[in-house]
C-alpha cells in the first residue's frame, strides 16, 4: 500500500478515477471509448491525448500500453496485473501513435473494460524495453528501479530510507498536482500522530486508518481536523437456493419480514445503523433515499401486519398450522402450533457461520 500511495501518482493510465464521484474520467485517453463487436469479435478503439509526456519529455504514446500488456502477459506477472489486464483481452496493438486497438475474446464485463485495463498503469517503454527484453519476472524484481520516469501528477526526485520527494511532472496537462510533496517514512503509527499533532506534517498516509485512542488524541487538537469515514460493514444472511426451504420464495419473504433489524443492530456494538440497501446513505453519489425508504418501508412498522404478510406467503408455499402464530397484547409472537409443509412435519433447519477464527464479530 505504501509503494501504491508513493508510486501511484507517477504513473498515468488511459483513465484516472475521480475522487468526488468515484467515475472514471480520461487521463492518457482523449475520451471515453465504448466496445464494439466486429466481424472479428468485440474491440475497443481508444483515442490517446497527444499532450501527456513522461517526465523526460518523451512523449506518452500507444507503444507503451502495448509494450506494459506485452510485458505483464509474456512474464506472467500476477498480483494487480491480472486484475489490469484479465483473460478476457486477447491483444492490446498500436493502429497509430495515438491511436490503441484492444480486443477481447468475449463482450468485456465493467471489470475488464472500462476498469481493468482502462485503469491499468502504464509503464515507459523506452525506459523498461531494453531492460526487460530477455528476463525472467523473478530477474524484473531484482532491476534498479531509480531509472525510471514520471507519467503521472507527480515525478520522484529523491528517494531514501526516511524521505521520499516528488515534484509536479511538468508533462501532466492537468492542473491537479502540487509543487511538492514529502512522504516521510516514521518507525511508528505514534511518532506520525505525534508529528502530526506538533504540526511537522500534514497527512498520515495508513492503509489501516487510526485506532480510535489516536483518534480522540487529534481530535482534541485544534489544529487537526479528523474525517472519519463510516464503516462499510453488513451484516447479512446467505440462503442455499438448491435446498428446501431456502429455495421457496415464501421462506424468505417471511424470514425478511420478521427480522427486528433495529433489535438485532442494537445487540452488536460493531453494528451500525439498518441497512436497506447495499448502497449506503454516506455515498452521496449513487445512494437514492427514495428507494432505500421504499425497500424499508416493505419490511418495517406494524409487527401484527408483518406477520400476517408472512403467513400468508407461507401458506401460499404449503405452510399450514392447527393453530397459526398471532401476535400477543405485549407484541410479542405466540409460536403456531402444528406446523406441516406440504402435509409433513417439518426437520431442523441447519444454520452455519464462518466460526470465532475467522472473524468474531459476525457469527
Amino acid at each position: 500500500m505504501w509503494n501504491a500511495y508513493i508510486l501511484g501518482p507517477t504513473k498515468p493510465a488511459l483513465f484516472a478515477v475521480d475522487p468526488t464521484t468515484g467515475t472514471l474520467v480520461p487521463e492518457l485517453a482523449a475520451e471515453l471509448a465504448e466496445p464494439d463487436l466486429g466481424e472479428e469479435g468485440w474491440t475497443v478503439l481508444v483515442r490517446l491525448n497527444p499532450d501527456l509526456k513522461w517526465s523526460d519529455g518523451k512523449p506518452i504514446t500507444a507503444k507503451d500500453v502495448v509494450f506494459t500488456f506485452e510485458t505483464v502477459r509474456r512474464l506472467g506477472l500476477g498480483g494487480s496485473w491480472t486484475d489490469a489486464f484479465p483473460e478476457a483481452v486477447e491483444s492490446v496493438t498500436a493502429d497509430s501513435p495515438y491511436q490503441l486497438r484492444i480486443e477481447f475474446s468475449e463482450r468485456p464485463t465493467v471489470s475488464a473494460w472500462p476498469q481493468g485495463v482502462g485503469t491499468a498503469p502504464v509503464m515507459p517503454s523506452h525506459i523498461w524495453s531494453p531492460l526487460t527484453a530477455n528476463i525472467t519476472s523473478e530477474e524484473l524484481y531484482r532491476l534498479d528501479g531509480s531509472v525510471d520516469v514520471s507519467g503521472g501528477p507527480l515525478t520522484l526526485t529523491q528517494v531514501g530510507e526516511k524521505l521520499v520527494v516528488a515534484a509536479a511532472n511538468p508533462g501532466y496537462p492537468f492542473a491537479s498536482a502540487p509543487d511538492r510533496v514529502e512522504y516521510r517514512i516514521d518507525g511508528t503509527e505514534e511518532a506520525a500522530v505525534r508529528a502530526l499533532a506538533e504540526g511537522e506534517i500534514d497527512y498520515i498516509l495508513t492503509p489501516k486508518g487510526l485506532t480510535q485512542g489516536q483518534v480522540e488524541q487529534l481530535s482534541e487538537n485544534p489544529n487537526v481536523a479528523v474525517v472519519t469515514s463510516p464503516s462499510n460493514g453488513v451484516r447479512y444472511l446467505g440462503f442455499n437456493l438448491q435446498r428446501a426451504p431456502m429455495s421457496q420464495r415464501g421462506f424468505r419473504t417471511a424470514v425478511a419480514l420478521l427480522l427486528d433489524r433495529e433489535a438485532l443492530s442494537e445487540l452488536d456494538p460493531y453494528t451500525g445503523p439498518v441497512a436497506n440497501t447495499f448502497t449506503g446513505p454516506y455515498n452521496g453519489q449513487w445512494y437514492n433515499p427514495e428507494a432505500a425508504a421504499r425497500i424499508a418501508s416493505l419490511y418495517t412498522g406494524d409487527l401484527e401486519a408483518r406477520l400476517a404478510a408472512a403467513v400468508a406467503a407461507l401458506v401460499d408455499e404449503g405452510y399450514s398450522w392447527t393453530v397459526p402464530p398471532s401476535v400477543d397484547t405485549d407484541g410479542t409472537v405466540i409460536p403456531g402450533e402444528g406446523l406441516e409443509i406440504g402435509g409433513v412435519a417439518p426437520l431442523p433447519v441447519t444454520i452455519l457461520t464462518a466460526g470465532d477464527a475467522y472473524d468474531p464479530s459476525r457469527p
